[in-house]
């Protein structure tokens, strides 16, 4: 392990500021910066590598090293019930509240927008009411539970929002946090890729949600795949900055408290790191326009439709 980093004398690198992976580093130029600011910029998608595809531990250690924003938000949502969205959103913040160094990094949240007094988030992971935690890894990493998402926390966390079913109460918090990144699932089948194509559509032409904010899971687990879906799936790259794939699975059937932390199985692991990786890069760019992610000062909410439906 080997670190880099930009010493107050100009024209001079030194080592010593941060541990990273050398394979980071292998085949690249290495170049300095024109400032001092150490937060990671993660590079174009030609520019990555060469051109090829970065390996499962450089994206790791990409975003173990990632400096994400105070206040960051990371919506998840879907158009209808039952796809793994508080699935999804517990899983996203456990991968990286299980990262290294995580926890000496800006903490990780996870609430509900409409939390009721049986909270899903507590039954799913096994929390008992006297903790307002999940643990992670052993050295510190854990997961908090936030009973009001809008309140302040300490460190400023990065705030995962499990989302109600529907696309409204996402476009709230999408108005009240300009650089939020918003995960939106979606069944294999042909019907709910087309709904999810739509659904983009609407979000970018109508309501004005920029395509590089928006990441769709297929969730295969909840449903079946029909021909065509594959191909479906692949359309919907054109509509948001990417699409992931998440395998079924025997540990995320209901009912039962899920794994948490270093317990998440390979193959959904895998996946997990490069989802929030991406969701990573979209909020780099979304926060290049705003200096702060804190909700903004509007005077009023914009006017939202009921409900979205293409039925």
């Amino acid at each position: 392990m080997a670190g880099l980093s930009r010493t107050s004398a100009p024209g001079r690198t030194g080592y010593g500021a941060r541990p990273v992976s050398v394979d980071l580093a292998r085949n690249r130029r290495l170049t300095e910066t024109a400032n001092d600011d150490t937060q990671l910029t993660p590079p174009s998608r030609s520019a990555q590598s060469g051109g090829h595809r970065l390996s499962q531990s450089q994206v790791t250690d990409q975003l173990a090293l990632a400096h994400w924003p105070a206040d960051q938000v990371v919506a998840v949502c879907s158009l209808a019930g039952g796809v793994g969205r508080t699935t999804l959103a517990g899983l996203f913040a456990l991968t990286l509240a299980g990262l290294p160094y995580a926890q000496l990094h800006r903490p990780i949240a996870l609430g509900e927008l409409d939390p009721s007094p049986l909270s899903r988030s507590r039954t799913r992971w096994g929390v008992p009411p006297d903790l307002d935690h999940i643990a992670v890894t052993p050295v510190g990493g854990r997961v908090r539970i936030l009973a009001d998402i809008g309140a302040p926390a300490d460190g400023r966390p990065v705030r995962i929002i499990d989302s109600p079913a529907g696309l409204a109460k996402t476009l709230q918090v999408a108005a009240t946090y300009p650089a939020s990144s918003i995960v939106l699932l979606s069944r294999p089948d042909r019907a709910s890729l087309a709904d999810t194509a739509a659904a983009l559509i609407w979000l970018q032409d109508v309501q004005r949600v920029g395509r590089d904010r928006l990441t769709v899971v297929v969730n295969h687990g909840v449903g079946p795949v029909d021909p065509g879906s594959k191909a479906a799936a692949t359309a919907l790259g054109i509509r948001c900055r990417s699409v992931h794939r998440f395998p079924a699975h025997t540990a995320l059937k209901p009912g039962t408290p899920l794994p948490s932390g270093r317990q998440t199985p390979r193959a959904l692991h895998r996946v997990l790191i490069r989802l929030c990786a991406d969701v990573y890069n979209s909020t780099v760019c979304n926060s290049a326009g705003y200096s702060s992610t804190r909700p903004t000062a509007s005077t009023s909410s914009p006017t939202l439709p009921e409900e979205h439906s293409h039925a």
